[in-house]
């Protein structure tokens, strides 16, 4: 087995696996609080990737990985073995910041791992030290070690939510200094009040999948961001603005996607604990597809956060929306970090 540096490691075992859908139930994300960081730091959705290559922009360790094409479309990057992937920042790691990414696997029996721990531990696999690890097991529940490998008692245990066969799961962790959250789906599966990681330019992840049955386990949509959750309130009144992250839709699409919710929550407790607060909301995009798609594209998007929000109480004659489309870009759309940064939902003061 391949030795790997290793300080915080998200494990991904799961005995067995069931088909289903994500739930789409607004009530089951109403406790969800994960709020993405704003500040790209590295994002890499392999779609300018050629099928059949390792990603340029991810640095390669070891191992068998390639980009592959879904029947979708979508490309995303495979093992149908074991690899190891660095994910660059370019900065040491912020005292806030958010990792996303999302795993699929086509093995009925789950026999998959993914880890994703600093590029500066020392430690081994099967010894990383008397660091803790969180665990994310579908036999063994979720915590904290202390000590070794699978060893040493567990700080935290949760309910692990399932990892459907063939389906993405939505892995997100949320960083304040030493305090780590882990969430899976809907699911806040860990919650560590002290983890000590080793400063860093750089994570590396660790993937592997059951290597003689043919299955395969992807990974895509790697995104790293400072920041956190904020109040909107006070940063809407001291900027003029505020831009956020933390609305998801589908791919050209208007849809709000489920995992919205703890910004949309924040959004409609701050408009309705100030009466008198009225906002314009703005969609953006980065630059890909043209202008006759994006501007439309956009002002649907905006659209759709003000009728989630009347939906839920504010007043409509509060807020008013614009489709701005790529037209006004915070970031060059040279660069994958870039085009991220570009796609967000403004929300600017009209009146307080």
């Amino acid at each position: 087995m391949h030795r790997f540096h290793t300080l915080f490691a998200l494990l991904l075992v799961f005995s067995t696996l069931a088909r289903a859908q994500e739930p789409d139930d607004e009530s089951i994300w109403t406790n969800y609080d994960f709020v993405p960081g704003d500040t790209i730091l590295f994002f890499h959705d392999f779609e300018g990737t050629r099928v059949g290559n390792f990603p340029s922009r991810v640095g390669y360790l070891e191992g068998a990985m390639e980009v592959v094409a879904l029947p979708d479309g979508n490309h995303v990057l495979r093992t149908q073995n074991e690899g190891r992937l660095e994910i660059p920042l370019g900065q040491p790691f912020p005292e806030r910041y958010t990792v996303e990414f999302r795993v699929r696997t086509t093995d009925a029996q789950g026999r998959i791992r993914v880890l994703l721990y600093s590029a500066e531990d020392r430690g081994t696999r099967k010894a990383p030290g008397a660091v803790p690890i969180v665990q994310v097991s579908g036999r063994e529940g979720t915590g904290l070690t202390t000590g070794r490998y699978q060893a040493g008692p567990k700080a935290v245990t949760e309910s692990p939510p399932a990892l459907f066969l063939d389906q993405w799961a939505d892995v997100r962790i949320a960083v304040d200094g030493p305090y780590w959250k882990v969430y899976l789906n809907e699911q806040r599966v860990a919650n560590v009040p002290r983890v000590e990681m080793p400063p860093a330019e750089a994570f590396r992840m660790y993937m592997s999948i059951y290597p003689y049955d043919g299955k395969d386990l992807y990974l895509d949509d790697l995104r790293v961001a400072a920041g956190g959750p904020r109040s909107l309130y006070d940063d809407l009144l001291s900027q003029g603005f505020i831009a956020t992250q933390g609305i998801y839709f589908d791919v050209n699409r208007a849809d709000i996607l489920p995992h919205s919710m703890p910004t949309l929550l924040q959004m409609e407790a701050m408009m309705k604990a100030h009466p008198d607060l009225k906002i314009r909301i703005e969609g953006h995009t980065d630059s890909t597809g043209g202008d006759d798609v994006n501007g439309p594209l956009s002002a649907r998007r905006a659209g759709a956060v003000r009728v989630w929000l009347i939906e839920h109480g504010v007043p409509a004659e509060r807020m008013t929306t614009e489709g701005l489309g790529a037209t006004r870009p915070v970031a060059p759309n040279d660069t994958p970090e870039g085009r991220a940064r570009n796609r967000r939902t403004e929300v600017h003061l009209l009146q307080t």
